[in-house]
């Protein structure tokens, strides 16, 4: 839906390398790409992004990074994540990326305040019962709130406590108070000029962009 999409716009396509933690994902999505372009070199690697130490070389290369990790990355996180991505190809190359730019309260409200993402926020609570072993704790003592604060862009997953609980993790006591929050993770909404800055310091220089039609979603295209 994200990548097909792109390159079917690339007249001179002349190879894909995809890249993913999961092989399963990896050669299901390969399969689907070499169905659509049989004629071009098609590979993968299963790995770690963060993990990986060099990439093959194009005589042109574009780096596509469709951006989910970005939003969960503080603003001094992201600038070392890039690098790391900008020392895997030494040579001059682009980077597309695409990240959420979305400033409007409401509507990030809608996107994340519903109950299947209730339900995987409040997933935590039973994958730490299981996962630790806690016979005493009662997993289902939490809810699911979102709180947005603008000045750091930042859209909070917040569980609360619906009631207090006491009990050991690894023999280590631990008490919660009815009303507590755990601040669980972070979706970060750069706009768009911040988000041009954090990654100048890296040493990339900000080409072009775009939003798509809700003026939510940029596209961005750097070179390094």
């Amino acid at each position: 839906m994200k990548t097909l999409p792109l390159l079917r716009t690339c007249s001179q396509l002349e190879g894909y390398i995809g890249i993913d933690i999961s092989q399963s994902f990896l050669d299901k999505g390969l399969a689907v790409i070499r169905s659509e372009f049989p004629n071009i070199l098609i590979s993968g690697i299963q790995q770690d992004f963060t993990q990986i130490e060099s990439l093959p070389v194009f005589d042109k290369s574009v780096i596509l990074f469709k951006g989910s990790t970005i939003a969960n990355l503080r603003r001094d996180e992201v600038p070392v994540f890039i690098a790391q991505i900008k020392s895997l190809i030494a040579k001059r190359h682009y980077l597309l990326l695409v990240h959420d730019a979305n400033q409007d309260e409401n509507s990030l409200m809608k996107a994340y305040d519903n109950a299947g993402m209730a339900a995987f926020m409040e997933n935590i609570m039973y994958r730490l019962k299981r996962d630790l072993c806690i016979a005493n704790m009662d997993a289902q003592a939490f809810c699911y709130k979102p709180q947005w604060e603008s000045n750091s862009y930042d859209l909070k997953h917040v569980l609360t406590a619906t009631k207090a609980q006491k009990f050991d993790v690894k023999g280590i006591p631990v008490k919660i108070e009815e009303g507590q929050q755990f601040h669980t993770l972070s979706s970060f909404k750069y706009p768009v000029k911040v988000f041009q800055n954090m990654l100048s310091s890296t040493g990339y220089k900000a080409i072009d962009f775009c939003m798509d039609q809700s003026k939510r979603m940029a596209a961005h295209l750097f070179q390094g």
